[in-house]
Protein backbone atom coordinates (compact mmCIF):
# COMPACT_ATOMS: atom_id res chain seq x y z
CA UNK A 1 0.00 0.00 0.00
CA UNK A 2 1.64 3.16 1.27
CA UNK A 3 5.23 1.93 0.83
CA UNK A 4 4.43 1.04 -2.79
CA UNK A 5 2.94 4.52 -3.35
CA UNK A 6 5.96 6.19 -1.72
CA UNK A 7 8.40 4.14 -3.79
CA UNK A 8 6.49 4.93 -6.97
CA UNK A 9 6.41 8.68 -6.21
CA UNK A 10 10.16 8.68 -5.54
CA UNK A 11 10.77 6.72 -8.75
CA UNK A 12 8.68 9.12 -10.85
CA UNK A 13 10.27 12.32 -9.56
CA UNK A 14 13.05 13.53 -11.79
CA UNK A 15 14.86 16.85 -12.02
CA UNK A 16 13.31 18.90 -14.80
CA UNK A 17 12.35 22.41 -15.82
CA UNK A 18 9.75 24.19 -13.72
CA UNK A 19 6.22 24.00 -15.15
CA UNK A 20 5.68 27.70 -14.37
CA UNK A 21 8.35 30.37 -14.93
CA UNK A 22 9.80 31.86 -11.74
CA UNK A 23 8.55 35.37 -12.57
CA UNK A 24 4.88 34.27 -12.58
CA UNK A 25 3.09 35.26 -9.37
CA UNK A 26 0.16 33.36 -7.89
CA UNK A 27 -2.62 34.45 -5.58
CA UNK A 28 -2.51 31.24 -3.55
CA UNK A 29 0.36 30.62 -1.13
CA UNK A 30 3.09 28.30 -2.49
CA UNK A 31 2.29 25.58 0.06
CA UNK A 32 -1.36 25.47 -1.05
CA UNK A 33 -0.36 25.24 -4.73
CA UNK A 34 2.13 22.48 -3.95
CA UNK A 35 -0.47 20.48 -2.04
CA UNK A 36 -2.94 20.77 -4.92
CA UNK A 37 -0.34 19.73 -7.51
CA UNK A 38 0.67 16.66 -5.47
CA UNK A 39 -2.99 15.74 -4.87
CA UNK A 40 -3.76 16.04 -8.60
CA UNK A 41 -0.85 13.75 -9.48
CA UNK A 42 -1.94 11.14 -6.93
CA UNK A 43 -5.48 11.17 -8.34
CA UNK A 44 -4.13 10.96 -11.89
CA UNK A 45 -2.25 7.79 -11.01
CA UNK A 46 -5.04 6.12 -9.04
CA UNK A 47 -7.86 7.60 -11.16
CA UNK A 48 -11.19 6.90 -9.44
CA UNK A 49 -9.98 4.56 -6.72
CA UNK A 50 -9.12 6.96 -3.87
CA UNK A 51 -10.51 10.46 -4.36
CA UNK A 52 -12.57 10.75 -1.18
CA UNK A 53 -10.45 8.53 1.07
CA UNK A 54 -7.21 10.48 0.84
CA UNK A 55 -5.94 13.51 2.71
CA UNK A 56 -2.54 15.17 2.91
CA UNK A 57 -0.63 16.82 5.70
CA UNK A 58 2.36 19.04 5.04
CA UNK A 59 5.32 17.93 7.15
CA UNK A 60 8.20 19.93 5.73
CA UNK A 61 9.16 22.65 3.27
CA UNK A 62 12.92 23.04 2.97
CA UNK A 63 14.82 25.22 0.52
CA UNK A 64 18.16 23.49 -0.06
CA UNK A 65 21.52 25.24 -0.56
CA UNK A 66 21.66 24.20 -4.23
CA UNK A 67 18.31 25.92 -4.94
CA UNK A 68 16.20 22.76 -4.89
CA UNK A 69 13.07 22.52 -2.80
CA UNK A 70 12.32 19.51 -0.61
CA UNK A 71 8.65 18.97 0.23
CA UNK A 72 7.66 16.33 2.77
CA UNK A 73 4.02 15.32 3.02
CA UNK A 74 2.14 12.70 4.96
CA UNK A 75 -0.48 11.01 2.79
CA UNK A 76 -3.33 9.59 4.84
CA UNK A 77 -5.63 6.91 3.45
CA UNK A 78 -8.79 6.73 5.53
CA UNK A 79 -10.47 3.41 6.21
CA UNK A 80 -13.82 3.70 4.50
CA UNK A 81 -15.57 1.24 6.81
CA UNK A 82 -14.48 2.99 10.00
CA UNK A 83 -15.53 6.42 8.72
CA UNK A 84 -18.91 5.06 7.56
CA UNK A 85 -19.47 3.36 10.91
CA UNK A 86 -18.67 6.60 12.73
CA UNK A 87 -21.22 8.48 10.63
CA UNK A 88 -23.95 5.90 11.27
CA UNK A 89 -23.36 5.66 15.03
Amino acid sequence: GINHLRDWLLLMTKPSRWAVPSNVKHIQPPLYLTTEIIRAQIFRVFQQELPYLLSQRNIGWTELHNGDLRIDQQIIIHNERKSTRALVE
